[in-house]
């Protein structure tokens, strides 16, 4: 018992030390590197109108991304449309409003190249294209401008075992004869 009222004082004792000379407390201690890493004040500025901003110049340009390759490109002009046959020049390609019958659509580059090499055995007079819509590599064959058209190919695409074939509206090369 003695040892423990020994054990009981010395406590106290050690306790009332720290408390008047302060060793264990948790103010700041003034450091001057500390003081002077503080963010300086902003005026914050309650009256601003972004209306009111007489920039009339600013114009946000567009992105267009390539199909085939799906990186950015230049704008399309409607006179880089129109473009003069190689073999004569009373030919030219425009771009209309049309269809095209799509056999696949993979994510893997080799299947669809694949399934393009199976098409260009089958369909011999007709373009085929490799679109590439991230994340799909999407074969795609025919210039139809009529929907009926596609729709006669689509069948025979389906005979001849490309049984997920469908119609896909898009703009479509057709050779104009002066």
């Amino acid at each position: 018992m003695r040892k423990f009222v020994i054990l009981l004082t010395l406590s106290a004792i050690i306790y009332l030390c720290c408390v008047t000379t302060r060793c264990a407390t948790t103010q700041k201690t003034s450091d001057p590197a500390v003081e002077n890493t503080e963010q300086p004040q902003i005026k914050m500025v309650e009256d601003f109108d972004p209306l009111l901003l007489t920039d009339d110049n600013f114009v946000i340009e567009p992105k267009f991304i390539d199909q085939n390759s799906g990186r950015e490109a230049r704008p399309v002009r409607i006179d880089s449309l129109i473009t003069v046959h190689p073999d004569s020049e009373q030919v030219k390609i425009v771009l209309v409003k049309g269809y095209r019958v799509q056999i696949c659509s993979f994510t893997n580059m080799e299947d669809a190249n694949e399934i393009k090499r199976e098409a260009m055995l089958n369909f011999e007079d007709l373009n085929i294209y490799s679109i590439f819509d991230p994340p799909r590599y999407k074969i795609r064959i025919g210039d139809f401008e009529q929907r009926r058209n596609a729709e006669t190919f689509q069948d025979k695409a389906i005979s001849l075992g490309f049984e997920n074939a469908w119609i896909v509206p898009t703009l479509v090369e057709k050779i104009i004869k002066n």
